[in-house]
């Protein structure tokens, strides 16, 4: 039996109770609950009971003192399967030595997915003169573990090859294949003219811009957050910053009062909440993915390097901020089509696929996945609960209203 080490806050295959604790809720989604999807992916796309095991990292693998040393690697796994973000990025940078180090005394195989650079903005690759060495020595150390590495699309390519670094392939994030061999079956939107229930998703000060008050005036909004809210809520890592803008700002304030703010800490609630809604529009790109694998039609914002890398891959509807804040709602849903990515659908796949068996990794890709079906226990969030925090901004928000 084969045993992988798969670098992840939890292990998303067992019941969700299991493994939701307050406390704990920041390691468990890694700071964003985004993190969820491509881990959960990876699970999904691996998991065969008769020949492998599966297990999670918590991650404590960029921990220099955790008991996941690489001596204890050796000792107990087979592989290390890492599912990564952006982590060719400044904010990456003083994290990714630990790694480094530990993947240099590894004897057992390791394989990345899902590498990513992030840059302001499209193009730019002067963030490289600060963290070319850390990423340099990070790639170098993973090429040496495995017969590839795989990266989000052509920019994070272009930037490694940049700096040096060879055996790259792009493959994109595995969580788009999190069903397998059938790309999601997507649904139309049946009447642009009655309001439409739309998701929203972004950074508390996407919402402060007012780059989403076209939407918010047009249809019925909901405001789905994959960091600020979960950080509040477990009362951890919490940022003056974010209490304060939640307080005083209008539009924050008015999603408060209405009911409109919510946060999933768990993947089957936010799986089943994201299908009701008639489209989902953001910046978040797993926070559009989620939809995309419920059957909900989404609209991605280009507003950084990693989205944009990412839309072009794989063939997604998107726009570019630039002109995102200034379309009218019927524009924005005019450029939500599918098509394309359908019809790509089956080559990305089997890039990822690819990549799997050339790094000695049986999958599942070839076959139809079953989508989540975990605990029904809800693990939403919202400012109405008895969580201390949430509920003095619930009672300051209701003075200044």
């Amino acid at each position: 039996m084969k045993k992988i080490l798969v670098h992840s806050g939890v292990d998303t295959r067992k019941p969700q109770s299991a493994w939701y604790k307050w406390k704990d809720l920041n390691c468990t989604i890694g700071g964003n609950s985004g993190n969820l999807l491509f881990a959960d992916a990876v699970y999904a796309q691996l998991d065969y009971p008769n020949s492998t095991t599966l297990h999670t990292d918590q991650y404590q693998l960029g921990v220099s003192n955790s008991k996941f040393s690489a001596e204890y690697i050796n000792d107990n796994y087979d592989a290390l399967v890492i599912p990564a973000a952006n982590w060719i990025s400044d904010y990456f940078c003083q994290t990714l030595p630990i790694l480094t180090n530990k993947i240099r005394k590894l004897k057992i195989p390791c394989i990345v997915l899902g590498l990513g650079a992030q840059s302001s903005a499209a193009g730019d690759t002067s963030f490289l003169q600060r963290v070319g060495p850390s990423a340099r020595d990070f790639v170098n150390a993973v090429s040496d573990k495995s017969e590839a590495v795989g990266v989000r699309g052509e920019f994070t390519a272009s930037c490694l090859e940049e700096i040096g670094c060879k055996h790259v392939e792009i493959t994109g994030c595995p969580s788009i294949f999190r069903l397998g061999s059938n790309p999601p079956s997507i649904r139309p939107i049946a009447n642009h003219q009655s309001p439409l229930k739309i998701a929203i998703n972004g950074r508390f000060k996407d919402i402060r811009s007012g780059s989403f008050d076209n939407i918010m005036r047009d249809s019925q909004v909901d405001y789905i957050c994959q960091d600020q809210i979960l950080r509040l809520a477990a009362l951890k890592h919490i940022r003056p910053q974010d209490f304060f803008q939640l307080v005083y700002d209008k539009r924050l304030c008015r999603l408060i009062k209405d009911g409109k703010i919510r946060a999933f800490s768990n993947l089957q609630p936010w799986y089943q909440a994201i299908g009701t809604f008639d489209c989902s529009i953001g910046y978040r790109f797993h926070g559009n993915i989620i939809s995309i694998l419920s059957g909900t039609p989404a609209l991605f914002i280009k507003h950084d390097s990693r989205t944009a890398e990412l839309v072009k891959h794989f063939k997604l509807p998107a726009v570019p901020y630039s002109k995102f804040t200034k379309m009218p709602l019927a524009d924005l849903v005019s450029c939500i089509d599918y098509g394309p990515f359908t019809t790509a659908y089956p080559e990305l796949l089997n890039c990822l696929a690819t990549f799997y068996e050339k790094n000695g990794l049986e999958h599942r890709l070839n076959e139809q996945i079953s989508a989540m079906s975990y605990s029904n226990d809800s693990h939403e969030h919202h400012v109405h609960t008895t969580n201390p925090i949430l509920k003095k901004i619930a009672q300051l928000r209701a003075c200044r209203l």
